[in-house]
C-alpha cells in the first residue's frame, strides 16, 4: 500500500530585513546626491551662472516644501486656522487697516 500524498503549503518568502532597507535607502540617497553634483558643471555650461542660480532657488523651495511633509496635517491645519483667527482679530481692532489686511491674506 502506498501512503496518501499530503499537500504541503508553499514556502513563505521572507521579507527583507529593516537593516537591508535602511542600507538600500542610504545608497539611493547617496547615488542621487552624486548624480546631482556630477551634473553641476553641465548645468552651468548649458544654462549659465544666472540661470543656474534660479535652479538653486527652485531646489531650495522644493527642499523647504519637503520639510512641510514632516509636519502632521492636523498640526498644520490648526496653526493655519490659528493664524487666520489672529488676522481676523487684527482686522477688528487694528488702527492700521492695511497691515491687518496684509496679515489676513498671508494666512
Amino acid at each position: 500500500m502506498t501512503e496518501p500524498a499530503t499537500a504541503r503549503a508553499p514556502e513563505a518568502r521572507r521579507a527583507p530585513s529593516v537593516a537591508l532597507n535602511v542600507v538600500a535607502n542610504f545608497i539611493g540617497k547617496a547615488w542621487s546626491g552624486a548624480i546631482g553634483l556630477a551634473f553641476i558643471p553641465l548645468y552651468i555650461r548649458f544654462l549659465g551662472v544666472e540661470a543656474y542660480g534660479l535652479i538653486g532657488i527652485y531646489f531650495s523651495l522644493v527642499a523647504l516644501l519637503n520639510l512641510a511633509d514632516l509636519v502632521p496635517e492636523r498640526a498644520l491645519f490648526a496653526s493655519s486656522a490659528l493664524g487666520a483667527a489672529a488676522a481676523n482679530a487684527c482686522l477688528l481692532v487694528a488702527p492700521g487697516f492695511a497691515s491687518a489686511v496684509a496679515a489676513r491674506f498671508a494666512t
